[in-house]
């Protein structure tokens, strides 16, 4: 069993270092904006090598069209998806302050 989930984990791993998507960040505040390439510098540096951080990415990536599909039909949704993706931001560029420091 193990074998099988490392080599699904390498699979995905492929996949993510590729993968320039981030739905949610993308909806949010645009596929250029410098947070959305925060988001995407923390999964590819630090969340994809984290334990379990692989399979977290995959079920993001399953899970989020129908959260941003959601968040499209309700604004409070919109808000709270809002608040809790600013505050990821944050802790992703603290995260990489102190990682370059």
């Amino acid at each position: 069993i193990s074998l099988g989930l490392v080599g699904s984990e390498m699979c995905i791993r492929d996949r993510i270092s590729t993968d320039k998507r981030c739905y949610v960040a993308s909806y949010l505040y645009g596929m250029e904006d410098q947070r959305t390439g925060t988001l995407r510098q923390f999964r590819d540096n630090t969340l994809d090598y984290m334990p379990g951080g692989r399979i977290l990415i995959a079920v993001y990536y399953r899970l989020s069209p129908m959260v941003i599909e959601i968040s499209k039909k309700s604004s409070w949704v919109d808000l709270v998806l809002r608040r809790i993706v600013d505050r990821l931001v944050l802790r992703a560029e603290q995260r990489g302050k102190n990682h370059d420091s």
